[in-house]
């Protein structure tokens, strides 16, 4: 699906900090060489999180999609006009490429919310509707 996803240092130390969920699977990801660490200085503009504030400074400089699911940061990325993915969309397009079955994309929404993700109701509907009319 990608070939390789590219996230600045500030990210990678937000996301294994503590051992956060999913932790031991980007690390593995960073190891394997498909997730890509990159040095980013950049000084915090937008009053964000270092993480985020980072991530928006590298997709703007590599012309490169955002992938965030925080709601601030979209609305500073749409304001550059930097295209934006959420992580429930990427769910939704291994589901559609057939990566992934439809009942192991629900699995990854629900195990998403379950760690502490937000997700009104009626996106997790859009969601499972979305999901629910793909092609078997």
């Amino acid at each position: 699906m990608f070939l390789q996803v590219i996230i600045p240092e500030q990210v990678r130390e937000e996301v294994l900090f503590n051992n956060k969920p999913g932790s031991i699977t980007i690390n593995g990801a960073i190891q394997e060489g498909w997730i890509k660490v990159t040095p980013c200085n950049n000084n915090p503009v937008y009053g964000l999180g270092d993480g985020e504030e980072a991530a928006i400074h590298l997709a703007r400089e590599r012309r490169e999609q955002f992938l965030t699911d925080d709601n601030a940061a979209i609305q500073v990325a749409k304001a550059l006009n930097i295209p934006v993915i959420r992580t429930s969309s990427i769910i939704i397009l291994a589901a559609s490429k057939k990566l992934i079955s439809k009942d192991e994309a629900v699995a990854c929404i629900d195990a998403m919310i379950a760690a502490g993700q937000y997700m009104t109701t009626l996106d997790y509907g859009r969601i499972r509707k979305v999901l629910d009319e793909l092609k078997k």
